[in-house]
């Protein structure tokens, strides 16, 4: 914070200063000058540790980088007469030269049907743009326009505030355009059938139209297309059972429409934000989700359990929407994962009827996986259960050792092997699965290691990351 201090009443005070520097610049930068009768004797009081006070001039030890900024507090004495205050040196401009898409889809909750932006604080940033009713990208302005929802502008926040906030935070030279197609929930579903893109309700036809116009906007600009972000609210909890039932059937289609027609590659994708918690319909519709996310590549879900809602119970305010676009970029950017999804509840060998192939030595019985001195690298299968190439899947196991030691082994074209056990106890570990593999060809194996392996495997439970 810029300040100015007098240490001497009569000598007046000195407002805080800023200077800017040019991109490479160092050395001195900034003339210090005070209302003190010469000769003014100059120092650095506090700041930081790259500026320094040379003679009468405020000196630039590293050039700055783009957007930066540092702080001195220099003083200016002349006998008992003397003066305090700040100067902040910014560095040249940030240049904008990459593009975020952020598009809010969906039902009321992906609108901000329930929240009061009035009591949000925003920073206007002419960097943070949004798609108007008319076609054209304007300011984001909480209150005013924050895009088009239900074919008229939408003054509401959803998710896409603060997602847009932490990527300009986190990446200055990006400009965010945010395309708002969320719709009110049974809105969704009027005309014919259940919403789709391409049937059904006439605005989301239009709500598609609009992503498509998006894109061919930004693409038509000097800047370069970093990752397609769709915040999907999909899948409806509102009070009509039969909409909601019908949204949440048809959303899996939707999806791998939005991923073969508007998404590119692993660099865009889908944040699937889990329906509310609210109503005895609520687990059909997140099984649906999550079924969703495991059928449809590039689809993350979201936990939104706990983030702040209405009276209603049912749609989020402002604490809950900030909440869910902090969520969104925590997701996008790999800070955190999405939900981890079970590729089969925890196979705990009451039977094979899963179908484990075991080899020479090993035996499903007892209710458990059992390798009776199996020679080395004698494993035991099961094919089919991981489900896409080059995905992170998270094994979890319970392993007594009698002697020697096993591991897992991912198998699709080539072998991605798991750590090599040798002691008794829980595990958890995360594997990659091959890239050269065809999803739904590739093996999963409890294999002996070294010498071989004498034990067994119970409670098996294997996730998507």
């Amino acid at each position: 914070m810029g300040f100015s201090r007098s240490i001497n009443p009569r000598s007046g005070s000195v407002g805080a200063k800023t200077a800017s520097v040019q991109a490479g610049q160092s050395g001195s930068i900034f003339q210090l000058r005070a209302p003190l009768k010469a000769p003014v004797v100059w120092s650095k009081v506090s700041g930081h540790a790259n500026l320094s006070v040379a003679g009468s001039a405020i000196a630039v030890a590293a050039a700055l980088a783009a957007g930066a900024s540092q702080s001195i507090v220099v003083r200016g004495a002349n006998g008992s007469s003397a003066v305090e205050f700040q100067v902040t040196v910014a560095g040249p401009p940030v240049s904008i030269s990459r593009a975020v898409i952020i598009s809010p889809v969906g039902d009321s909750n992906g609108d901000g049907y329930a929240s009061d932006e009035s009591s949000l604080v925003w920073t206007a940033d002419e960097n943070i743009v949004t798609l108007n009713a008319g076609g054209q990208f304007v300011t984001y302005q909480p209150g005013v326009i924050t895009g088009a929802s239900d074919g008229a502008d939408n003054a509401h926040i959803g998710p896409e505030a603060e997602f847009a906030r932490l990527i300009r935070a986190a990446s200055p030279d990006t400009k965010v355009f945010i395309v708002k197609s969320a719709l009110a929930g049974s809105t969704q579903n009027a005309g014919s059938g259940p919403a789709n893109w391409t049937s059904g309700s006439s605005l989301m036809v239009a709500a598609k139209s609009r992503l498509d116009q998006a894109k061919t906007l930004v693409a038509a600009t000097a800047l370069t297309l970093d990752h397609i972000y769709v915040c999907a609210s999909l899948g409806i909890n509102d009070a009509n059972s039969t909409y909601r039932l019908q949204y949440s059937a048809a959303a899996a289609a939707m999806y791998a429409d939005i991923k073969a027609n508007w998404l590119r590659d692993a660099r865009d994708m889908i944040l699937q934000l889990r329906v509310t918690n609210n109503n005895s319909s609520t687990p059909t519709i997140r099984a649906a989700q999550q079924a969703n996310t495991k059928d449809v590549a590039q689809v993350k879900l979201i936990d939104t359990d706990g983030f702040g809602k209405n009276a209603d119970v049912t749609h989020y305010n402002l604490a809950g929407q900030i909440a869910q676009g902090a969520a969104c970029f925590n997701v996008a950017t790999g800070v955190a994962a999405g939900l981890n999804l079970d590729l089969f509840p925890t196979e705990t060998f009451a039977d094979n009827s899963r179908g484990w192939i075991p080899a020479a030595g090993w035996a499903v019985s007892g209710g458990n996986l059992n390798a009776n001195a199996g020679a080395a690298f004698s494993t035991a299968g099961i094919t089919a259960i991981i489900d896409r190439p080059s995905a992170t899947y998270r094994f979890t196991y319970d392993l007594v050792v009698s002697a020697g030691s096993a591991r897992i082994q991912v198998i699709g074209g080539s072998t991605v092997s798991g750590v090599t056990r040798t002691a008794s106890g829980s595990y958890s570990e995360d594997i990659i699965a091959p890239a050269t593999a065809n999803a739904g060809d590739i093996r999963i194996n409890f294999a002996a290691a070294g010498s071989g392996f004498t034990g067994s495997i119970d409670n098996v439970k294997i996730q998507r990351l």
